[in-house]
């Protein structure tokens, strides 16, 4: 039997919360494709507005990331780890081009035992050849700031709509606010190691395919035209161990690589230090009964480890990095639809 990883092991990968695309991937972002993307031959074809950016997983002392190229300012392509699980973009000062306008502002984002601080500037941002329709928000740091957070990479992309404290920040999803078609949502298609492929633009479902809806921001941001937003979590149902099922807020997230149980919601399972005991049963499904996802409880990161964590009152679930290795998903952000297509 693998040793089971130890707690400090993983609250190092915890604090790649923002932990997507968390290695190098070199190279100029790739053009507009308006070919279709599928998923392992199972996801539905992207519409043909999409734009088609590389993505590569790796992993870094065990902890699995997804990394992605994007630049700033009119300066040259860079690598930041992709996160779904929170909002706002956060890259080294050393790369951003002179297009850059300081705000005068600072901002402290707090990740899972960890944080940073930045100086919020605006800038235009080009993903995959895609720039966004204005310059937006977004936290410039230095490398004393990331410590470690960003392990190699250059920064931290979240991906959620709103999360945190955008109202008092500006600090947005990138995505969210492309230029139209590219800011009604996105596809990811990554395995477990090597390249996969984030589509921008509004996913499409297909043969297989498993839709739930997404539940409208309470208090959408006024500034993004045509933008529309959404909670970053998802009502999903989760039957954990012997436990009865239970439905709750699920955060989608890329950054986190074991998946977390608030303990707080989640109590009487088998565990030691926080981390749940091999070999227990853990089950997903939408409220309506679709199932979407299932494993047993392991000591592998990205793949079977579960967490008790303190997740605050507003998330009961996080899947974790290990849902998107076996499932194509798609943020509809144009029609408020989570797609989840099994591979």
């Amino acid at each position: 039997m693998l040793p089971r990883p130890s707690r400090a092991l993983l609250a190092a990968a915890l604090i790649a919360m923002a932990g997507g695309l968390s290695a190098c991937a070199s190279g100029a972002p790739a053009a507009v494709s308006s070919s279709s993307a599928t998923a392992s031959g199972a996801a539905s074809a992207t519409p043909a507005a999409a734009a088609t950016v590389p993505v590569t997983s790796t992993s870094s002392s065990g902890t699995p990331r997804l990394m992605v190229q994007i630049s700033v300012g009119g300066g040259a392509p860079f690598t930041v780890m992709l996160d779904t699980g929170s909002t706002g973009l956060f890259v080294d000062e050393s790369v951003v081009g002179p297009a850059v306008t300081s705000t005068g502002a600072s901002y402290t984002e707090k990740y899972v035992d960890s944080s940073l601080q930045a100086s919020l500037v605006q800038a235009t941002v080009s993903i995959g050849g895609v720039a966004t329709a204005q310059p937006i928000t977004l936290g410039l740091i230095d490398s004393s700031s990331a410590s470690g957070l960003t392990s190699g990479a250059q920064g931290i992309m979240g991906v959620a709509p709103a999360d945190g404290d955008w109202q008092s920040s500006g600090l947005l999803s990138p995505l969210v606010q492309l230029a139209a078609p590219y800011n009604e949502g996105f596809q990811l298609d990554v395995p477990a190691s090597g390249s996969g492929t984030l589509a921008l633009g509004k996913p499409v479902a297909g043969q297989g395919t498993v839709s739930t809806p997404l539940t409208a921001l309470s208090s959408p941001p006024a500034n993004v035209p045509g933008a529309r937003f959404w909670d970053k979590d998802v009502n999903l149902c989760w039957t954990i161990a012997s436990l009865p099922q239970a439905c709750g807020p699920t955060d989608l997230d890329t950054g986190a690589p074991a998946s977390l149980l608030n303990s707080s919601v989640v109590t009487d399972v088998a565990s030691k230090d926080g981390i749940l005991e091999p070999g227990q049963p853990i089950a997903v499904a939408t409220p309506d009964g679709a199932a979407l996802w299932s494993f047993q409880t392991g000591t592998t990161l990205g793949q079977d480890v579960a967490t008790l964590e303190a997740l605050g009152a507003e998330t009961s679930y996080n899947t974790g990095i290990a849902f998107y290795f076996g499932h194509v998903v798609g943020f509809d952000w144009a029609d408020g639809q989570l797609l989840v297509t099994a591979k």
